[in-house]
């Protein structure tokens, strides 16, 4: 066959795939949902992931009497799994996992219209393999994402809608709050005063918003800003940003540079005239992506010892997708629908080699459980774990061992998953199962802050203790605003 008979076969293949797909738009979309749901599902029933465990036990421990409860942890998400289980009970996490995909779904169209960019093109742009598998494997930003997405769209659209999503996406996860400056981008097309009015309205509803999180906080805890500062507390000050940046997990900027320099090599002209057309566009994306990287940076830490990298990418790399997609139109349907596709299949092959590893951690914990039942005859009793989750859902209560001995230790049962290394005496041991401390056994909840763990490191290494007091944790320490210290104190203590 002649090369250009060929290439007008190509060419003519390659509009009747667009043709299709345009066609046909709204089945792909409904096919993107209910395969994004199956996806999800068989993650969970594989993995039982730590994160969606702990949404679990924090939707039963808020509005079903459970006994496990991670304060810092954003509220809306475990709010929603506890809601869900008042209709769907154990089936609630799949509940969560619909409602999650609906709404990145809605964000991907709210954002799609407001920047002019076929809702379709968006998804096959976010349908590649480091998003997919994040998403299959943990899914702890399958709320943030679509609620940060959502505001921006609204600051794009002009709305007085941002600041409710904000404040969504600040209650889902709490870094969210780093993307707020976003709201000077009213300021951009609009009268002066028109814009100080949007702007001061947004911050408004922001706070509004947050209202009922603010009541249950000072009902819960004494103090409207508990939970926000004792997050803030554990990742910024206990932990604190990386000594120097983190490359680790920076790979992911990869795919948004591929797809621009696909982009490139197929419409040179076309590119050059994207940026005149749409800076704006291009400026506020391009800050969201620095913001993301900056929180990726402030997170750090957590990276030096081994934690998931690509986790805490996750907006950086979300919103580089995002800018990239301003450069791309109908015309790279086709190809984006094989890249996508692709890496649907590589997911699919990561899941399915994951299967023994997750059955076999499953399995342990479940084992854990009935080894324990079997030698105090109960699981009514609260032990030390280093794999405390899984046992806290498959029933037996638990908490992260202390990271240093305990001068008023009490005996309470350490149950290790492996050896553990400890003073403690061994008690009992089956298999991968061993059991330290003392016979010590009684029932108590557990609220998990970490800041007994940090006082004991503080105590152990000669420092003075944190109070448990919010308002120093935000703004008498690092960084160290008197004023402001004085005014939370202030408030704090009227709306006592």
């Amino acid at each position: 066959m002649k090369p250009n008979k060929f290439k007008g076969r190509f060419s003519k293949c390659y509009a009747s795939a667009i043709e299709f797909m345009l066609k046909y738009k709204t089945s792909l979309l409904i096919a993107y949902l209910v395969s994004s749901v199956i996806l999800f599902f068989v993650q969970f029933s594989i993995f039982e992931n730590w994160d969606m465990l702990t949404r679990i036990l924090g939707g039963n421990f808020l509005l079903h009497n459970g006994f496990y409860f991670e304060p810092a942890r954003a509220l809306l998400e475990s709010l929603i799994m506890g809601l869900l289980a008042f209709p769907f009970g154990v089936y609630a996490v799949y509940a969560f996992i619909v409602v999650g995909v609906a709404l990145f779904a809605l964000a991907i169209y709210r954002f799609s219209s407001a920047f002019s960019i076929d809702p379709l093109l968006l998804l096959f742009v976010f349908l590649n393999p480091l998003f997919i598998e994040f998403f299959a494997s943990n899914g702890s930003e399958m709320f943030v994402i679509p609620f940060l997405m959502l505001a921006i769209a609204e600051i794009k659209n002009k709305s007085y809608l941002s600041g409710l999503f904000f404040a969504l996406a600040f209650v889902s996860k709490y870094y969210a709050l780093f993307f707020l400056p976003l709201l000077i981008f009213v300021f951009f097309g609009e009268h002066i005063l028109s814009a100080i009015k949007k702007l001061i309205a947004n911050i408004a509803i922001f706070i509004a918003a947050l209202t009922p999180f603010f009541l249950y906080n000072l009902f819960v805890y004494g103090n409207v800003l508990y939970t926000f500062a004792l997050a803030y507390l554990n990742f910024g000050v206990e932990e604190g940003p990386a000594p120097y940046f983190v490359f680790t997990g920076l790979v992911e900027l990869s795919i948004p540079v591929a797809l621009l320099l696909v982009v490139f090599l197929l419409h040179r002209k076309g590119m050059f005239s994207v940026p005149r057309k749409r800076f704006m566009d291009i400026a506020m994306l391009a800050i969201a992506t620095l913001i993301g990287v900056y929180v990726y940076n402030d997170t750090g830490y957590l990276l030096l010892f081994g934690t998931n990298a690509y986790r805490y990418f996750m907006p950086a790399f979300a919103f580089s997708l995002l800018l990239a997609a301003l450069f791309i139109d109908k015309t790279d349907l086709p190809w984006l629908a094989v890249f996508s596709t692709i890496s649907l299949v590589l997911v699919a092959i990561v899941l399915s080699t994951s299967y023994t590893a997750a059955y076999q951690g499953n399995a342990a914990a479940q084992s854990a459980v009935a080894y324990f039942q079997s030698v105090y005859g109960t699981t009514n009793c609260t032990v030390y774990s280093n794999n405390w989750v899984p046992l806290d859902y498959y029933g037996l209560p638990a908490s992260a061992p202390p990271a240093y001995s305990l001068t008023q230790y009490n005996g309470t049962p350490i149950v290790s998953f492996g050896t553990y290394n400890t003073s403690f005496q061994l008690l009992f041991n089956s298999g991968n199962i061993y059991i330290y401390g003392g016979n010590y056994c009684k029932f108590h909840k557990i609220q998990l802050s970490f800041l007994s763990s940090y006082n004991a490191y503080l105590l152990h290494t000669g420092q003075s203790t944190i109070p448990n007091d919010p308002c120093l944790w935000l703004f008498g320490m690092s960084p160290n605003v008197p004023a402001l210290n004085g005014i939370c104190s202030y408030f704090t203590t009227v709306l006592s």
